[in-house]
């Protein structure tokens, strides 16, 4: 119904983001969540996501805060937190 004519005058195709777009997304992702990544962490994920969305990226980020609180009893996401989400 959201579709049909008159009720939206535009489609606008929105790509995904590349590497700059990514490394954005997951610093605003991380900007309110404890974490003890540095800038090249945060690059190295960015460049390592090829192909990821938005809402992938809050995922990981969301996946890797509980693995930090209830598998490690943690209060800060660390790299290997993010690294064992991407590999899972």
């Amino acid at each position: 119904a959201a579709t049909r004519r008159g009720r939206i005058d535009k489609k606008i195709h929105v790509g995904k983001p590349d590497r700059d777009a990514r490394e954005s997304i997951l610093r605003a992702q991380l900007s309110d969540r404890p974490n003890c990544l540095s800038d090249g962490h945060i690059e190295c994920l960015a460049e390592q996501t090829d192909g990821a969305v938005a809402s992938d990226l809050e995922s990981l980020v969301v996946a890797a805060a509980r693995v930090s609180a209830f598998e490690r009893d943690g209060c800060k996401i660390r790299w290997k937190d993010i690294k064992r989400v991407v590999e899972d």
